[in-house]
């Protein structure tokens, strides 16, 4: 499942990383998503979002590594013990990344959208990635 976001962007903004968290939460809240206040991680920026029932961490960060500027990385919260118990998320990754890319892709001056699996991105960025999430 791709859940890793890359692309270019760039913004007049003193602190991008915060204004770029700030657009992205903002609007998954609009889509109807609870978002949480945005936290600094000295890093990254990041927030939590509920999508439907299940709970994802997002955070936002600058990794400036050639094409892959921005990085936006999702991850659900399920439990291990709700995984056991039968529990998926499949549906609300497939929700919330076809919603980030349609706010990413609506951003104006990003460029180079990519997304990863996480395995992908940590392991093959430059060759294992695609245009949309459910590619």
């Amino acid at each position: 499942m791709r859940t890793q976001a890359t692309f270019r962007w760039s913004s007049e903004d003193p602190n991008p990383a915060r204004a770029l968290t700030g657009v992205i939460a903002d609007g998954l809240a609009a889509a109807g998503f609870g978002c949480t206040d945005i936290e600094d991680l000295d890093f990254a920026y990041a927030f939590r979002s509920l999508v439907g029932r299940r709970n994802f961490f997002l955070m936002v960060g600058e990794v400036d590594d050639g094409v892959r500027q921005w990085l936006v990385s999702t991850k659900s919260e399920l439990g291990v013990f709700a995984y056991l118990m039968g529990s998926r998320d499949h549906q609300e990754y497939e929700v919330l990344t076809g919603v980030l890319h349609d706010l990413l892709g609506s951003l104006p001056g990003l460029t180079d959208l990519r997304w990863y699996s996480l395995e992908d991105y940590n392991e093959r960025p430059d060759t294992d990635w695609a245009a949309t999430p459910g590619s």
